[in-house]
């Protein structure tokens, strides 16, 4: 899952980065060189055309089918409710979750280079991102009935057993608890 998962990330973190043609042959492109204030200023960027299709074959390829087989491992994952598994669901989710947020930011820059008066570039996609990240999260605390490290007392000797997290596991999940609070 964790595999998937990271794959899955880079992939979609990819895909949130911009492209430059690097090397002699500059596909008949020119320098950004009206707005110095642009993060790309001076770079040849990538022709229009073909960056669509790179980001059209990379989702139909790389990223649904890899999101498909990350929803259905994690699916399975938690619904075996197996204590010993809560590690590997906590930073499945932490990673996904993290990716969705950091999107807002990739559509606000995005939608400051397009010039558009919105604050976000396709807002029907973020809005659709946070109902699923409000699904994602209900199923989880549905059917771990909040999951065990948010149960009252989770520092408990007994709760840290049964979640055979080592004494270097609870302490990353405790300092990872804490920097999700600043």
């Amino acid at each position: 899952l964790l595999r998937g998962v990271l794959r899955l990330w880079v992939a979609a973190r990819r895909g949130t980065k911009s492209q430059r043609v690097i090397g002699e042959e500059k596909l008949g492109m020119l320098p950004h060189t009206l707005d110095c204030s642009r993060y790309d200023y001076g770079e040849i960027p990538v022709p229009p055309v073909i960056s669509a299709q790179i980001s059209l074959l990379s989702e139909a390829w790389i990223i649904r089918p890899w999101a498909k087989q990350v929803r259905k491992d994690l699916e399975n994952l938690v619904t075996k409710k197996k204590h010993e598994s809560w590690l590997t669901i906590y930073l499945a989710m932490f990673i996904l979750l993290h990716n969705c947020s950091l999107l807002p930011a990739y559509f606000t820059k995005k939608a400051k280079n397009l010039r558009l008066h919105a604050k976000y570039h396709a807002i029907a996609i973020l809005e659709e991102l946070h109902f699923s990240v409000s699904i994602l999260l209900t199923y989880y605390h549905y059917v771990n009935k909040g999951g065990p490290c948010f149960a009252t007392g989770h520092a408990s000797p007994l709760d840290r057993q049964r979640l055979k997290l080592d004494s270097d596991l609870w302490s990353f999940l405790e300092s990872s608890v804490k920097e999700s609070r600043n």
